[in-house]
C-alpha cells in the first residue's frame, strides 16, 4: 500500500465508507482532547486545520528508542 491509499484508506474509514457510520462515531467517541487543536482516538490522531492549514487524521503510535519506555499516552519516557 502507498501512503496515498493509505491517506485515501485512512479518509474513507473516517467517512464512513469502510466501517458503518456508527461504528466510526463509536470510534471517535473515544477521542482524547489535547488542547492543543488535536485529538487522539486510539491508533489514530486528528489535527485541526487551524495548526496545519488542513484538517489531517495520521496513524499515532509510539516507538520506544533505547534507554525508554512508551507511555500509556504514546510518548516516550525514561526508563
Amino acid at each position: 500500500m502507498t501512503a496515498g491509499q493509505l491517506a485515501d484508506w485512512t479518509r474513507a474509514l473516517f467517512e464512513g465508507e469502510v466501517i458503518d457510520p456508527e461504528a466510526v462515531q463509536t470510534l471517535t467517541d473515544t477521542a482524547f482532547d489535547n488542547g492543543d487543536g488535536s485529538a487522539e482516538i486510539p491508533g489514530w490522531v486528528s489535527v485541526g486545520p487551524d495548526l496545519l492549514g488542513t484538517p489531517v487524521i495520521t496513524a499515532s503510535g509510539a516507538a520506544a528508542t533505547p534507554g525508554t519506555t512508551p507511555s500509556p499516552r504514546g510518548s516516550p519516557s525514561r526508563a
